[in-house]
């Protein structure tokens, strides 16, 4: 089957926002008075790229609703662990020595067993179940067609993104944390039967929704955004953010000389995101004089871009490795 560079596209630009919101973690954001306009376009743009993982989770979906279930079907976790394994053996001793401080060999074993050895490690806990679950969501969407797609697809919306439509809970909310679930059956969805709707309302979804919301949680608090509102990855607005962004890029066509270049930066993204925190945890504190509203776009330009470009190359040659020694073996 022919590679499908929007899908190159798509992974890239989940892991660029992964990059972009973990910014939010150092440069300062959170100790801000939530006033202004630099801090409303600030909290418009984190919108955005909170939707990140639910990007890549929502390509989770896509990818695996229409394969087999066979052997072949659980090709991809080898892989992903080893790298996990790589990217812990770089990481560990790196905390150890220079980020996290001393610890000993037992937390650190405990944490790597725990997908602590990555910072980020609990992305790849959640995909881990989410492959072990997917055969079963495929098997129900296979057997309901279409129809049972969309009440499977309600349901999981009223479990997981309903309750925090709003500031006040609206609906019980105890189920919020299945939303992996919610972002597959989406994700599936789309691959199986396609959402036909105008461009303009994935273009209205990346741009009017992260502003409103940007807005909003700019006037829901006098203080910082602690105090404000919020939502989680599985919130009602991060999903139409997520799915828009989705839909805007599979709507994107793609020239053909971009297709080798996009083929080789999505080979990283995942290890990338593991990798990414090696570079996120000192390199913004050491530039305390770009911790502020004012330079926020030089941060961007000058530490968030370099680190989504470094992580990915560091990503990529873990991939690199870890592929070579599968064939091998």
């Amino acid at each position: 089957m022919k590679r499908d560079s929007n899908i190159d596209l798509i992974r890239i630009t989940g892991f660029f926002f992964v990059v972009c919101v973990h910014a939010y973690l150092y440069n300062g954001w959170f100790f801000e008075n939530q006033t202004g306009i630099l801090m409303w376009l600030a909290n418009s743009f984190r919108w955005l790229v909170f939707s990140c993982n639910g990007i890549f989770m929502l390509l989770t979906g896509y990818l695996m609703t229409m394969k087999k279930w066979d052997r072949r079907f659980y090709r991809s976790l080898p892989a992903v662990i080893l790298s996990y394994i790589i990217i812990s053996a770089i990481s560990i001793p790196i905390r150890h020595f220079y980020l996290d401080g001393a610890q000993t060999f037992a937390v650190w074993l405990e944490r790597f067993m725990s997908f602590e050895g990555s910072h980020y490690g609990w992305y790849l806990e959640m995909y881990i179940g989410l492959l072990l679950l997917a055969p079963i969501l495929n098997a129900a969407m296979d057997s309901l067609g279409e129809k049972g797609c969309r009440k499977i697809l309600v349901t999981l919306l009223a479990l997981t993104a309903l309750p925090n439509l709003t500031p006040l809970i609206i609906a019980p909310d105890y189920w919020e944390h299945i939303y992996p679930l919610t972002y597959y059956v989406i994700g599936a969805y789309i691959r199986r039967y396609g959402i036909d709707i105008s461009r303009k309302y994935p273009v209205m979804g990346v741009t009017l929704l992260p502003m409103a919301l940007g807005f909003t949680t700019l006037i829901s608090t006098d203080g910082y955004v602690t105090d404000g509102w919020w939502q989680g990855y599985g919130g009602s607005y991060v999903v139409l953010i997520a799915v828009s962004v989705f839909l805007l890029i599979q709507s994107i066509k793609i020239p053909k000389i971009m297709e080798k270049p996009l083929q080789f930066m999505a080979g990283g993204t995942f290890e990338g995101y593991l990798i990414s925190h090696l570079f996120d945890a000192k390199t913004y504190f050491a530039f305390p004089q770009w911790r502020t509203p004012e330079m926020w776009l030089v941060s961007f330009f000058c530490i968030t871009l370099p680190i989504f470009f470094v992580s990915m190359l560091c990503g990529k040659a873990v991939n690199l490795i870890a592929k070579i020694h599968l064939r091998r073996n």
